[in-house]
C-alpha cells in the first residue's frame, strides 16, 4: 500500500484504500431515453440499468468531479471510525470498481463536516470545502479547506460556523455564504448575517443582510441562483428574496411561496435552462423563471413518486434527472427505488430503472464524463451516528 505524510496536516496519512465499504455506490450504466410508461417491463435500452453496488472507502456524504473526470468524494466516515475523521477520496472512473482506482486520505481533524457545503473551484481543479463544526466546541470558526490536484490546503475560515449554509460561486468569482447554524443541534440561533469571500479581501461580513430574518426559518441549505439580469434570487424556507452581496449588502424581499413539501433542505433544484429552476420535493415540481422581476412560479406536472432528500441533475440535452429520496422524512417507508426523468419541452416526467437500496439523506449523484450517473450515500437514518 502507497502512503505519505499530508504535507499540510503532519501526522496524518494519504494512502490508496486498503479496504472498500459495501452498500455505498451504483451507477446507472445506459443511456437515458424517454418513452417508457410507468409499469413497463425494464428494457435496459429504454429505462436505463442501474450497475451492482460498487465498494468505496467509507459513505460518501459529499461529492464533486473536476475537469479532469476524478470524482471527489468526502464526510462520511470510516470503517470503524467516526465523524470526527475527515476522509477524502478521489476515484478516477477510467481505472475501474477496484481499489487501485481510489486514492484515500484520512484526517484527524477533530471536525465534522457531516452537513457542510461543498463548491467547485472555479478553475475547476477541485473542491473548496464550507461549513463543519469543531468537535466539542461552540463557537469556533469553522473548518474550511481548499482540494486540488491531489493537495488539501488552507482555505481563509468564515466569520461564523455554518451547518447548513449554502454556498453561492458569483459572476465575479465571488462566493456568497448564507444560512446554516453553530451546530446541528442549535438551529434557534442560526446565523443571520451572510458573507462574502474575495481572493482580495477574503471573508466580508454582510452586514446589511442582518435585519432581514430570513434565515431564523429558513437556515437550512437555502435555495440559491445568479438570475440573467445578475442578481441573486434565493428561497429560504418560504421565503424568496434577492440578496445584494456588495458592499455592506442587503436583501430585497419577493414574497412568499406557500408550499410545505417542495422547500427547504428535503428539497432539491437545478438551473435547467437559462433563468429557468426547477425544484422538486414530495410529488411536486416547481418552475421558478428568473428572467421575470418578480420571478413567475408555474407548477410543472408531478413527480410519479413522493421523494424527500431527492437529488436532481440537469442531463446534457436539457432534461432534469432525479433519484433518490422517500415518502417519509428519512425514512425506508414510500422509498422511491426508480429514477425518473422530466422534459422540459413535453412537461412529461419518465419512469427509469430501479436501484437496488435507498439512497436518503445527504446521497450525492453526480454525472460522470461518459454519460454514466454515478449514485451514493446514506441508505438509513441510523447510519448518521
Amino acid at each position: 500500500m502507497k502512503a505519505e505524510e499530508d504535507p499540510l496536516y503532519p501526522g496524518t496519512m494519504r494512502r490508496h484504500a486498503a479496504a472498500l465499504c459495501s452498500l455505498t455506490v451504483m451507477i446507472l450504466l445506459s443511456g437515458l431515453l424517454t418513452g417508457a410508461p410507468v409499469g413497463a417491463a425494464e428494457n435496459p435500452a429504454a429505462v436505463g440499468e442501474w450497475s451492482e453496488v460498487m465498494g468505496w472507502p467509507f459513505i460518501p456524504i459529499h461529492a464533486s468531479i473536476d475537469q479532469d473526470g476524478n470524482v471527489l468524494t468526502y464526510g462520511g466516515k470510516g470503517a470503524g471510525g467516526t465523524n470526527d475523521e475527515f476522509n477524502i477520496d478521489v476515484w478516477t472512473p477510467s481505472a475501474g470498481a477496484g481499489e487501485a482506482a481510489h486514492v484515500t486520505s484520512t484526517h484527524g481533524l477533530g471536525t465534522n463536516l457531516f452537513c457542510s457545503f461543498a463548491l467547485s473551484s472555479p478553475d475547476g481543479r477541485g473542491s473548496i470545502m464550507l461549513g463543519g463544526t469543531v468537535s466539542g466546541a461552540r463557537g469556533l470558526p469553522d473548518f474550511v479547506a481548499r482540494y486540488r490536484d491531489g493537495e488539501l490546503t488552507d482555505f481563509p475560515a468564515m466569520h461564523y460556523p455554518r451547518w447548513y449554509g449554502t454556498g453561492t460561486t458569483l459572476p465575479d468569482g465571488r462566493i456568497l455564504m448564507q444560512g446554516g447554524t453553530p451546530l446541528a443541534d442549535d438551529q434557534e440561533n442560526a446565523i443571520d448575517t451572510a458573507e462574502v469571500y474575495s481572493e482580495e479581501q477574503g471573508w466580508v461580513e454582510l452586514t446589511g443582510t442582518t435585519p432581514s430574518g430570513v434565515w431564523e426559518t429558513g437556515w437550512w441549505y437555502p435555495k440559491s441562483f445568479v438570475t440573467p439580469a445578475g442578481k441573486v434570487w434565493n428561497l429560504a424556507n418560504q421565503d424568496m428574496y434577492y440578496l445584494n452581496p456588495n458592499g455592506a449588502g442587503n436583501v430585497e424581499m419577493i414574497g412568499s411561496y406557500n408550499e410545505t413539501a417542495n422547500i427547504g433542505g428535503t428539497s432539491s433544484a437545478v438551473n435547467f435552462a437559462p433563468g429557468l429552476i426547477l425544484q422538486v420535493g414530495g410529488r411536486k415540481a416547481t418552475i421558478f423563471d428568473l428572467n421575470y422581476d418578480p420571478p413567475r412560479i408555474t407548477e410543472a406536472a408531478p413527480m410519479n413518486f413522493n421523494r424527500l432528500f431527492a437529488n436532481a441533475m440537469v442531463l446534457p440535452d436539457g432534461q432534469v434527472l432525479v433519484t433518490g429520496g422517500s415518502g417519509q422524512y428519512n425514512e425506508n417507508r414510500d422509498v422511491a427505488y426508480a429514477a425518473e426523468v422530466w422534459d422540459p419541452q413535453t412537461n412529461q416526467w419518465t419512469v427509469l430503472a430501479e436501484s437496488q437500496v435507498p439512497r436518503l439523506y445527504h446521497s450525492p449523484a453526480l454525472l460522470l464524463p461518459d454519460g454514466r450517473i454515478l449514485k451514493g450515500g446514506l441508505e438509513r437514518m441510523r447510519e448518521m451516528s
